[in-house]
């Protein structure tokens, strides 16, 4: 069985942001593997990236190979 996992924190201490990003995945068997992908933010009004704190992200896919 083949996995893979990351999850970083990130933390903007001049604007007092996070950011969190979890990525995963994981082979079954010889012909599938599924991963998941998560990207969330958390932005204060005042900081010029602002714009991105209502583009959370949460991604799941199958991927068949042959």
């Amino acid at each position: 069985i083949h996995q893979n996992w990351l999850a970083p924190i990130v933390y903007d201490f001049e604007f007092r942001n996070t950011s969190v990003f979890f990525e995963a995945s994981r082979r079954i068997g010889d012909r599938w593997k599924i991963e998941l992908d998560i990207r969330t933010f958390n932005s204060q009004s005042d900081d010029p990236d602002s714009f991105v704190r209502r583009d959370d992200h949460v991604q799941l896919r199958l991927a068949r190979y042959f």
